[in-house]
């Protein structure tokens, strides 16, 4: 993790997780948590189960040096309000863990312009 709390991500990750085995979301899960994600926002069919594996791996790394990563899923919740959690959760000043903001669709074109239209409307042109 960056020191100086400048760089990192947020990632929204809106999937159908349910045919995806434990160990992929665990390789990427871990390829996120070596690039400093610093918290991570599940939406779709199994979204909880990302999460927890999210949760899992974070924890085996261990907290001493690097913190908890803050987890969230929205299984009930339309992707407009799951989005909406995402933009507004951590204020400018509280951006500890950088100012990225990441939202990855896998194979959900349904989604598509309801991302379009939060970003739009939550951060402008």
């Amino acid at each position: 993790m960056v020191e100086d709390g400048t760089t990192g991500f947020a990632l929204f990750l809106a999937c159908d997780a349910t045919s995806l085995t434990a160990e992929a979301l665990a390789t990427f899960a871990q390829y996120c948590l070596d690039h400093d994600v610093f918290w991570v926002s599940t939406f779709g069919a199994d979204c909880e189960r990302v999460h927890d594996v999210f949760d899992e791996v974070d924890t085996k790394r261990g907290i001493e040096d690097r913190g908890v990563v803050m987890t969230t899923w929205h299984h009930d919740e339309s992707v407009t309000d799951a989005l909406d959690l995402f933009w507004h959760a951590f204020p400018d000043e509280l951006k500890q863990g950088g100012p990225a903001r990441v939202v990855l669709l896998v194979d959900r074109d349904e989604w598509l312009e309801e991302v379009r239209r939060s970003a739009a409307d939550d951060l402008g042109p």
